[in-house]
């Protein structure tokens, strides 16, 4: 490449790069969502009707989880409640959560919502656990936290609002 060139081939190198990350960013999404599917079958159904499910969506970025979650939330019906949560231990520089990142989203269909729980106050009592915080409407949220080493004990809080029955919901949050 001659010196003159330099400049425009590095142009369309961020260019082809720029398409690249783009793609990949797309089909991350994609295979969230195909990812998502498969936890239906986690789904449980509660004494009284509604139906919950908590699940780790593995290595996905936080816009994808979201997508995930308000299909599965849609597929489980309105009295249903999905909290998905992922994590990054690592940078990427294809549009991934942050590095060192725990994040969470809860979408909870209106019979949920009438029974008491709110994806809001849900996932911000989780994303607290692992020291961040975050909030949203009563139907659906968006949390996150830098302490990844607490992401378990995250997820296990979620599952005890979600999967508790009752009254235990409305106490807890």
């Amino acid at each position: 490449v001659k010196s003159e060139e330099v400049p425009t081939k590095v142009a369309s190198l961020q260019s082809e790069l720029k398409a690249a990350v783009k793609e990949v960013t797309e089909l991350k999404n994609q295979l969230a969502v195909y990812k998502a599917q498969a936890l239906l079958t986690q789904a449980v159904t509660l004494a009284n009707g509604l139906k919950g499910l908590v699940a780790e969506l593995p290595d996905v970025d936080p816009k994808a989880m979201q997508e995930a979650a308000v299909g599965l939330q849609a597929s489980l019906g309105e009295h249903s409640a999905v909290v998905l949560g992922t994590t990054r231990s690592e940078g990427s520089l294809l549009g991934a959560a942050s590095p060192g990142s725990a994040n969470f989203v809860a979408v909870f269909g209106p019979k949920a919502i009438a029974s008491g729980l709110q994806a809001g106050k849900v996932v911000g009592a989780v994303a607290k656990v692992c020291g961040g915080g975050g909030g949203g409407k009563p139907g659906l949220a968006q949390a996150g936290g830098k302490d990844v080493s607490k992401f378990g004990e995250a997820m296990e809080l979620a599952r005890s609002l979600v999967l508790a029955e009752g009254e235990t919901i409305k106490k807890a949050v």
